[in-house]
C-alpha cells in the first residue's frame, strides 16, 4: 500500500464526502447502462428521473403508472446514502484528468497522450468517448445525478469492481494494465467512483422579473396617480430586493460548485457494494403497487 495515499484516506474517511444533506436534493437521475469496451458504446441504457419541488415534498417519477406509487423507503435510502456517503478508499487520478476543469478539455490533448490516459482510466472502469461535438467520460456501470436546491449538481459515475480488504482497498497498489475483476479473490466487493460537479442556474427557480416603470396617466385624478406611483415604487423596491437575493443565491451556488470541483478533482473514490446498489437503483425498487385508500 502507498503510505501517502493511506494518509490521504484517513483525512477523507471521517468526513462527509459530498457535503450535501438529503433535504437539499430536488432531482435525482439514475442513468443505468453498461459500456461495451469493444464497440466503445453505451448499451442497455435505462434512465429514471425523480424530482420534488421542496425538501419535504413527495417525490415524483417521470412515467409512473396510475397503478404505481413511489417506494419511499427506497428513496429515503438513496438520499440518505448521498447525505452520508462513506468511503472504503481513495486513488489518485491521472494528473491530466485532475487538472481538467472541464472533462471536454481532454479532447485538446495530443493523440498519444489521450490514448495513454484512456488506457489508465479504463483500468478503473471509466472511458473517454466522443460524440459529434465533444469528449466526455462514461463508466462501465452507469451513473447517478443528484441536483440540489442551490444549483449544485453532482454526477456519480460507477466504475470497476474492486475486491479486497483493509489497506488493499483503502490505498492499494496501482493495478496493472491487465487488471481485471477477480471473483475468487478474498474480501468484500467495492466499486470505483468518479465524482464531478457542475452548476445549473435553472434549479434556483425563475429569476425575478423587473416591473414596468411608472408612467403617469393624465386621465386619472391626482390622488389616484399618487397611489399608482407609490405602488410602482414599492414594486420596484421589492424587485430589487428579490434580485439581490437571487444573485446572491446564484453566486453562492457557483462558488460551492467550484469548491466541490476542486475537492473531487484529484481523486477516484472506492465505495462499498452496498452503497453502490442503493445509489444505482432499478425501477422495480423505486415504485410499488398503489395501495387502495380505505373508505
Amino acid at each position: 500500500a502507498n503510505p501517502e495515499i493511506s494518509t490521504k484516506f484517513e483525512d477523507w474517511v471521517e468526513t462527509d464526502l459530498l457535503q450535501v444533506s438529503a433535504g437539499q436534493i430536488r432531482k435525482v437521475v439514475i442513468d443505468k447502462y453498461s459500456f461495451d469496451e469493444t464497440q466503445m458504446s453505451i448499451k442497455d441504457r435505462v434512465t429514471q428521473t425523480l424530482s420534488r419541488p421542496e425538501g419535504t415534498s413527495p417525490w415524483a417519477l417521470t412515467g409512473i403508472k396510475d397503478t404505481e406509487e413511489i417506494n419511499d423507503e427506497t428513496l429515503n435510502q438513496l438520499t440518505s446514502t448521498l447525505d452520508d456517503l462513506r468511503l472504503a478508499g481513495v486513488r489518485p487520478k491521472p494528473r491530466l484528468v485532475a487538472q481538467a476543469t472541464d472533462l471536454s478539455e481532454l479532447g485538446k490533448l495530443p493523440q498519444p497522450a489521450l490514448m495513454a490516459l484512456a488506457r489508465e482510466l479504463s483500468v478503473r472502469g471509466f472511458f473517454i468517448v466522443k460524440d459529434q461535438t465533444r469528449f466526455f467520460v462514461v463508466s462501465n456501470e452507469g451513473e447517478t445525478e443528484a441536483a440540489c436546491e442551490d444549483g449544485v449538481v453532482y454526477t456519480l459515475r460507477f466504475g470497476e469492481v474492486l475486491v479486497g480488504t483493509g489497506d488493499e482497498v483503502s490505498a492499494g497498489k496501482e493495478p496493472g494494465k491487465d487488471a481485471k475483476k477477480d471473483e475468487k479473490k478474498a474480501g468484500a466487493e467495492n466499486r470505483y467512483l468518479f465524482v464531478s460537479v457542475r452548476f445549473d442556474e435553472s434549479l434556483l427557480g425563475a429569476a425575478p422579473v423587473e416591473p414596468k416603470p411608472y408612467a403617469a396617466d393624465p386621465a386619472k385624478k391626482p390622488e389616484d396617480q399618487q397611489m399608482d406611483e407609490a405602488k410602482a415604487k414599492h414594486e420596484k423596491e421589492e424587485f430589487e430586493k428579490k434580485k439581490k437575493e437571487f444573485d446572491q443565491k446564484k453566486d453562492d451556488g457557483k462558488k460551492r460548485a467550484e469548491k466541490l470541483t476542486r475537492r473531487f478533482a484529484e481523486w477516484y473514490y472506492v465505495i462499498s457494494d452496498d452503497a453502490f446498489k442503493k445509489l444505482r437503483v432499478d425501477r422495480t425498487k423505486l415504485v410499488k403497487p398503489k395501495e387502495e385508500k380505505k373508505p
